[in-house]
């Protein structure tokens, strides 16, 4: 009779990388004059945007994810695989990140 084996299931995470780009467009408020028409004004502010590692992983994963964000200047944001909306929490943590004091 063969031997039952019981083992643990890895633990799963779904790896997240997050970063910063001043791309993000935010309404002064005030409005210009161009061609004869009036148009609101635009600032650029800075925007968080996120990349999904994998949604599955495992510890390997995770320190794949880390060497490739210190390689490339971005957060990696490692969160419980049933997290049910892990891109937009890394873009509030990125944020958070960013404007936490020194």
């Amino acid at each position: 009779m063969a031997r039952k084996t019981t083992t643990t299931p890895a633990t799963r995470y779904a790896v997240m990388l997050a970063w910063v780009e001043n791309t993000g467009l935010r309404e002064t408020g005030r409005m210009v004059l161009r061609d004869a028409n009036w148009f609101p004004e635009f600032e650029p502010c800075l925007e968080a945007k996120c990349a999904a590692w994998i949604y599955n992983g495992t510890d390997a994963d995770v320190a794949r994810a880390r060497e490739y964000a210190a390689r490339e200047g971005r957060s990696v944001f490692v969160y419980p695989a049933t997290e049910p909306d892990p891109k937009n929490r890394a873009r509030a943590d990125v944020m958070r990140e960013i404007n936490a004091p020194k």
